[in-house]
């Protein structure tokens, strides 16, 4: 059962379900936010600031070698079927 952003499971037999599911109501509707400790995690997450990671990778030129290294020659020269 879900209400207010909340959410609650429960399991039991079909004799004890209106029971079940009045308490679980009861329950979801009495939980109350603390708006300002929400406030405050928000914010910290939001300054904590994005990382620049540099990969490894070819310099200048060097791309075709770069791909000579990591892609076979056989692979690098496929022929693209042509229509007739």
């Amino acid at each position: 059962m879900v209400y207010n952003y909340s959410k609650i499971e429960f399991y039991t037999d079909y004799d004890n379900m209106d029971v079940v599911i009045s308490n679980a109501l009861i329950i979801l509707n009495s939980i109350e936010y603390n708006d300002i400790l929400i406030e405050r995690k928000l914010e910290n997450k939001s300054n904590a600031g994005d990382i620049t990671y540099q990969l490894e990778g070819p310099q200048g030129n060097d791309f075709s070698r770069y791909l000579e290294e990591y892609i076979p020659k056989e692979e690098n020269e496929i022929s693209l079927p042509t229509e007739e």
